[in-house]
């Protein structure tokens, strides 16, 4: 009789390990499943734009296309200017005809614009606001530019999204954070309506607007003035991270190897000095 139960309990624990084996596994798998089916799709269907043939469209989409090759000259050199060095790689821009179309390259419809395995796509959205283009552009050419890096393996260990997304806003002159403003923006932080910035682990990639709490511009717009403190706390330990991250390296490694301080130390000192101000 005991060893019948030792038996029964030995199947129990062994099918709960599995279980919970089990579950990290397929949450990492559904997202990873997702993104290849994803970034495999065609772009054949999209056409080059006469005006600049690293901007490609549907058809139908033909009169936000204009703006955007328009827009992309100067959003290629602000982003250059912004990380200190020329693309590696050659830009290509896919403009959407309709939210479905976008849905379909991107996994999802509500941004205006997506890069994704290396490739960068706008929602016709973006054609009821052209003021918006040049920024939003340059927001995702940002990702852009360092999106080799990304894989779908790679992405959750080398950028957290409150650096990738405060890099992107702070590099385009607010693209992404339009609704939000510097001064409450800081007022939310005092208030602790706060990101708290961390490293990607395994299953998480450093936090989102939502899990802070936050609402998206705010999100970007509060990692966007961190990212700029760094930037301008010391430009050229700034220029040797992005360095380092363009060589593959995690953020992880490159902020504290090019600052010389963690990350907590860095934030710490970012809030001291926004309240002295």
């Amino acid at each position: 009789m005991l060893a019948r139960s030792l038996r029964w309990t030995r199947r129990r624990t062994n099918a709960a390990l599995s279980f919970a084996v089990l579950i990290p596994l397929v949450l990492v798998a559904r997202p990873l499943v997702s993104y290849a089916l994803v970034v495999s799709r065609s772009t054949g269907g999209f056409v080059p734009t006469p005006a600049d043939a690293r901007v490609f469209f549907e058809p139908g989409a033909e009169a936000e296309t204009a703006a955007v090759a328009e827009a992309l000259p100067g959003a290629v050199a602000t982003v250059e200017k912004a990380l200190g060095g020329p693309f590696d790689h050659p830009v290509a821009v896919y403009v959407c005809a309709s939210p479905a179309s976008f849905e379909r390259f991107t996994g999802g419809d509500r941004a205006s614009g997506t890069t994704l395995g290396g490739r960068l796509f706008l929602a016709p959205r973006l054609g009821a606001t052209p003021e918006r283009v040049p920024r939003v552009l340059a927001h995702e050419l940002t990702h852009l530019y360092l999106s080799r890096r990304e894989d779908a393996f790679a992405i959750h260990r080398v950028l957290p999204t409150w650096f990738a997304e405060g890099l992107a806003t702070w590099a385009s002159g607010g693209g992404g954070a339009e609704g939000v403003g510097e001064t409450e923006a800081a007022q939310a932080i005092f208030q602790g309506r706060s990101i708290v910035p961390a490293m990607p682990t395994l299953w998480m990639r450093g936090g989102t607007a939502s899990s802070f709490g936050l609402q998206t511009h705010m999100f970007y717009r509060q990692s966007a003035m961190f990212v700029g403190y760094l930037h301008d706390r010391d430009p050229a330990a700034f220029d040797r991270m992005i360095r380092a991250l363009e060589a593959g390296d995690p953020l992880a490694r490159a902020l504290p190897a090019a600052f010389g301080a963690d990350l907590r130390a860095v934030w710490d000192d970012f809030v001291r000095k926004l309240a002295a101000r």
